[in-house]
């Protein structure tokens, strides 16, 4: 019998940002089970010219931290929730667009609905 902490409930299922993969609507990889939470920020301070895709601040919340998740993982998931895609490759020249299994970012995509909450600082 499933646990009924395993169960979602139905603001888990309907509301953005929780684990059902928010905007993006791809439900998030399960790393196993949460263990507490974790602060993420991404930001943009260093590439300012006219060819940045976004600058500023893009996310900044908490959110699960699972038992098998890494540093990656968890802002990985963070742009998920954000309606975000990522990549090895710069924008256009993607090895791989959002693949869990990475070791570094080099390019984050945004969706209509993204870049109009970044936050500038």
């Amino acid at each position: 019998m499933m646990e009924m902490s395993n169960v979602k409930t139905i603001k888990q299922e309907t509301e953005p940002g929780t684990s059902n993969g928010g905007e993006s609507g791809v439900a998030l990889p399960d790393f196993g089970l949460e263990v507490g939470k974790v602060h993420v920020i991404v930001e943009n301070q260093t590439f300012k010219g006219s060819d940045a895709a976004w600058h500023g601040r893009l996310i900044d919340g908490w959110y699960d931290l699972e038992k098998n998740d890494t540093m990656m993982t968890s802002i990985l998931k963070a742009l998920q929730l954000k309606g975000c895609h990522w990549s090895t490759g710069s924008q256009g020249n993607a090895s791989s667009w959002d693949d869990y299994g990475i070791s570094y970012l080099a390019s984050i995509k945004l969706s209509e609905n993204t870049k109009e909450t970044v936050v500038i600082l």
